[in-house]
């Protein structure tokens, strides 16, 4: 078995303004036709060699992946090539493909969580790219053309913003064969629009957007610390403390065992080239929205004080150091958390040093880290639904 995901550095931040959902839209087209072969064509050449072809679009790259059997790897090598250097855009299939994504954005894209999340974006990157929403909307999707796609492809698949990780059944030299039969015909270089390094809006934010059901969702957020700041891995225990996984964060303990307010509420670090993000999410009923957010905010405040424990440090850093290789389960698996590490900056030293990093974090790093990054006053608060909402008040 082999496994290969790579990515072309560039991603959604590249779309145009007024054709956001470029991304979305050629990632989408890259598996219908290539070369000589019709979209239907194309699909039925991967079933043969019982291989596994994706492409996903994402802010900062577009992904890539095969998975296949060691004995069909040149032919995939060879299938996707094709998708990359001469894809089809035919006319036909540009529209049915345009009228999925219209129908995505009638539905799908409704959905609150998603709704939430895009206009936390827009409030917290007002201006930049990062506030433009991936999967663009109804007008900016109808506007893209074949030959936008074309251009995208050509702009952004080259092989200077390119990143690869293999796993699996191949050798060192087997690999640099099968990698230039795979991308040896992209150009060099690629043509990217620069993208600035950004933060999110500080002095707090509160958007509504008034949806028609029974629960609010929420998203919640501020500017956290970067990747390669020596406060990233108290950072990151301090966010497992506050929002992590399992029944013994902060807020599923005050939101759910104490009050039964929420049946999910989590927190994490955001992995953005370009920004650094501290990020929550929850739903609850309309009514206690206000009365959430409220204990989300006390929570924070707390921290920020200094108001934790040795105990609350030890449970996470068993936690962060137990539970990390369950996420390296396949071969798949390994290629996809190198792979996103390596987008964001990470060098594959991180994975050797990670476990010491989290072991070295004392209790004085976690406040201190606490009273920099977590401020009620600077939440970004987006919700999705029709909440009750009073004013907050002071912890």
């Amino acid at each position: 078995m082999f496994v290969l995901h790579y990515a072309f550095k560039g991603g959604a931040a590249q779309d145009p303004i007024g054709k956001e959902g470029l991304t979305n839209f050629v990632a989408l087209m890259l598996e219908q036709g290539a070369g000589d072969l019709t979209a239907v064509e194309f699909q039925q050449r991967v079933e043969d060699l019982a291989i596994r072809v994706e492409f996903v679009p994402g802010v900062d790259a577009v992904t890539g992946s095969i998975e296949a059997l060691s004995e069909t790897r040149s032919e995939a090598a060879e299938l996707v090539s094709l998708a990359l250097t001469r894809p089809r855009f035919d006319v036909e299939t540009v529209e049915r493909a345009r009228r999925r994504l219209l129908g995505f954005h009638g539905g799908e894209a409704r959905a609150p969580h998603l709704v939430a999340n895009a206009q936390w974006n827009a409030v917290a990157f007002a201006g930049h790219p990062y506030g433009r929403e991936i999967y663009g909307n109804e007008a900016s999707v109808s506007r893209i053309t074949p030959e936008d796609l074309r251009s995208y492809c050509r702009r952004v698949f080259a092989k200077d913003r390119l990143k690869v990780v293999a796993v699996g059944d191949i050798t060192v030299d087997e690999l640099g064969v099968f990698l230039d039969r795979l991308f040896g015909d992209l150009p060099a270089n690629a043509d990217l629009v620069e993208v600035s390094k950004v933060s999110p809006v500080t002095g707090g934010r509160l958007r509504v957007a008034e949806m028609d059901v029974p629960q609010s969702v929420v998203t919640f957020g501020m500017g956290a610390v970067s990747y390669d700041s020596p406060d990233y891995i108290p950072a990151l225990v301090l966010s497992h403390i506050f929002g992590g996984d399992g029944f013994s964060s902060r807020l599923i303990r005050e939101l759910r065992v104490k009050r039964g307010l929420v049946h999910f509420a989590s927190t994490w670090l955001e992995r953005r080239q370009h920004a650094a993000v501290f990020r929550g999410r929850m739903a609850t009923r309309n009514d206690t929205v206000s009365q959430s957010l409220q204990i989300v905010r006390d929570e924070m405040q707390k921290m920020s004080d200094g108001r934790l424990s040795q105990e609350e440090l030890d449970d996470a850093k068993s936690y962060l150091t137990v539970s990390y290789p369950l996420t390296f389960g396949s071969h798949s698996k390994i290629a996809a958390q190198l792979l996103d590490h390596s987008i964001v900056g990470f060098g594959p030293g991180f994975f050797e040093t990670r476990k010491a990093a989290i072991a070295a974090v004392s209790l004085g790093d976690l406040k201190r880290v606490a009273k920099h990054l977590l401020d009620p006053d600077n939440l970004i608060i987006s919700i999705a639904g029709t909440p009750t909402l009073q004013p907050p008040r002071n912890a």
